[in-house]
């Protein structure tokens, strides 16, 4: 993946990520954010945001509800990266992967793993929306969703 770093004023920075929750760090959502405040117009989330996964896994994700150890919207962002990377990858991953691959630079791979993706996994997995073949591994299969 190509990083880019643009130089933004600090009161611009400052309201930007205090609209943020740090699983948001990747989107689409905050390279517009940036642009539009930089612009002077109110921030909105990219129209194509949820446009990578099928119906029922972004209903899923959307209904998932974390316990209180974590923000709704952080669990929820952490879920969504992860399964968006299990769609995009062929077969069964383990946690090593699934971080390896979905979880933002600038997140710590325990929290993000352990308060947030895992357990949306294994709620996902509990309905069926996630396969699960083995207790360490998860999965989406083509055309599931």
């Amino acid at each position: 993946m190509k990083r880019w770093t643009i130089s933004v004023p600090d009161e611009t920075a400052a309201e930007v990520m205090a609209e943020l929750d740090w699983g948001d760090s990747r989107s689409a959502w905050v390279r517009d954010a940036i642009d539009m405040k930089l612009d002077g117009e109110p921030a909105e989330p990219a129209d194509d945001a949820d446009d990578t996964l099928p119906d029922a896994l972004a209903a899923a994700i959307d209904a998932y509800e974390p316990g209180a150890d974590v923000a709704t919207q952080t669990a929820r962002t952490a879920l969504r990266d992860a399964v968006t990377w299990l769609r995009d990858h062929e077969g069964a991953a383990k946690r090593k992967a699934i971080v390896a691959g979905a979880k933002p630079a600038d997140v710590s791979a325990q929290q993000w793993w352990a308060r947030a993706a895992r357990p949306g996994l294994a709620a996902l997995a509990e309905q069926g929306v996630v396969d699960r073949p083995t207790t360490k591994t998860y999965a989406i299969e083509e055309g599931e969703g």
